[in-house]
């Protein structure tokens, strides 16, 4: 395989793979990393790469697994020097003002679920992933992932509108 083959197949999911390294580690610089990293492994083994069935699920995988490696070594040093933790916020950019306000608010109401429910409900509404991908990158079953995205959906509808009654009536 080429180099130019290889860019080809990989590099269209450079923002899924960003974003699953994203919410794992919750840290902008990291998960560029890791999506490095990810690359990196794909190339080395660039030869087996026509045998996997679902690359995209399988770059997934091997970015989560990676980021969550690189979580456990960043909380293991921060608690022997008790580094203090920094967190980046994902940018949504929109020509229209109310939009970007709306999804600035669903990201904000993201952070209040629970981290399974918002990965699955992001896979499944940004990204556009089938349930299957969603279930092989987060290791559920199908089901569980289906009941997670509903969940998700609940909650951020019941916390949305809770929002706007509270701006409404003050």
């Amino acid at each position: 395989m080429t180099e130019q083959e290889f860019k080809s197949l990989v590099i269209p999911f450079k923002n899924l793979l960003y974003f699953v390294a994203q919410k794992v580690l919750n840290d902008q610089h990291e998960a560029e990393d890791v999506v490095q990293e990810t690359y990196l492994k794909a190339w080395k083994t660039r030869s087996k790469l026509a045998d996997i069935k679902n690359l995209k699920a399988w770059l997934c995988t091997v970015t989560r697994n990676l980021a969550i490696d690189r979580s456990k070594q960043i909380n293991k040093n921060r608690s022997l020097h008790a580094q203090e933790e920094t967190y980046t916020e994902m940018r949504f950019s929109s020509e229209d003002e109310a939009v970007q306000k709306k999804v600035n608010k669903i990201f904000e109401l993201l952070k209040q679920l629970p981290e399974i429910q918002a990965t699955c409900f992001s896979l499944r509404e940004a990204d556009r992933l089938t349930y299957k991908e969603i279930a092989s990158i987060v290791q559920l079953k199908e089901s569980s992932v289906k009941v997670n995205v509903f969940r998700a959906r609940k909650k951020l509808k019941a916390l949305f509108l809770k929002q706007e009654k509270h701006f409404k009536y003050g």
